[in-house]
């Protein structure tokens, strides 16, 4: 598996596909998953972007939301399994 290049600018991205930090912060927890806001803006700027015991949970609910999320995001998740 190779590492995601910029994890960064993905974790940005992925924020961004949400809406941003308080509007994915509110879908997440309606999907069930309970993330503060500053863990979630942590993630933009962490070398290591979002952790991945958390990307399972996004990925599941961006699709219940019709999200698209940034395909290096979804791969290395498809790619870890």
């Amino acid at each position: 598996m190779e590492p995601i290049q910029n994890p960064p600018d993905i974790a940005k991205r992925v924020i961004a596909a949400f809406g941003g930090l308080t509007k994915m912060h509110r879908k997440l927890k309606a999907a069930g998953e309970i993330i503060p806001i500053g863990t979630i803006h942590s993630w933009g700027k962490s070398e290591y972007g979002i952790p991945r015991w958390h990307r399972k949970n996004i990925i599941r609910a961006a699709k219940k939301k019709r999200i698209t999320l940034p395909a290096e995001f979804v791969q290395e998740e498809d790619d870890a399994a």
